[in-house]
């Protein structure tokens, strides 16, 4: 699988540092973003639904199993150098055939 990095800027005070952001979806590919930790996740959610060819409404993005705010910043969710945001393509979770979970 082929590595992108993007590097997504905004304004960024004195002390204001940069992390790798690392977003994974199921199918899909992973893309790498250095990102100020002051800039909203919505910047980078945006920037992979364009990636991938999926509206953003049909996109989950989760971090440590919770959901996500678009206006969060990585500051806010005390995020690191290397963090995984995985995402889900919520198409495919609504077309799931019900008896499917109900299986032991």
């Amino acid at each position: 699988m082929a590595e992108k990095i993007v590097r997504a800027e905004a304004d960024e005070g004195p002390g204001a540092g940069k992390i790798k952001v690392i977003t994974i979806g199921k199918g899909l590919r992973q893309i790498n973003y250095k990102i100020s930790i002051t800039l909203p996740l919505r910047k980078i959610m945006k920037s992979y639904s364009q990636a991938v060819g999926i509206p953003l409404q049909c996109l989950s993005f989760k971090l440590g199993g919770r959901e996500i705010d678009k206006d969060t910043t990585p500051c806010e969710l005390d995020m690191t150098e290397n963090d995984v945001i995985y995402v889900e393509d919520l198409r495919a979770s609504s077309t799931k055939n019900p008896s499917q979970d109900k299986q032991d």
